[in-house]
């Protein structure tokens, strides 16, 4: 079914089949390092990838953190990865 989606992202019912076999083998598997994977691809396959969140610092975490920890953070949101 890979080659399928690939060759034709807008095939919904080889989507659908490909999401449904994920589904089976994430109910399956016995390890959650197999099993999330799996469920998270059918999810895609049937409702599209989630879109990212924006990071946000939040007082209460910040307040929280070690002066070091948060000009770390701070150096990656700001300049954004080198």
């Amino acid at each position: 079914m890979r080659h399928v989606v690939y060759a034709e992202p807008s095939n919904t019912e080889a989507r659908h089949l490909a999401a449904d076999a994920f589904e089976q083998l994430g109910y399956a598997s016995e390890a959650a390092t197999w099993r999330n994977p799996y469920l998270v691809g059918a999810q895609d396959l049937r409702q599209g990838p989630i879109a990212p969140r924006t990071a946000s610092l939040e007082p209460e975490m910040v307040r929280a953190m070690r002066a070091t920890d948060v000009f770390d953070v701070l150096g990656t949101h700001v300049n954004g990865p080198r």
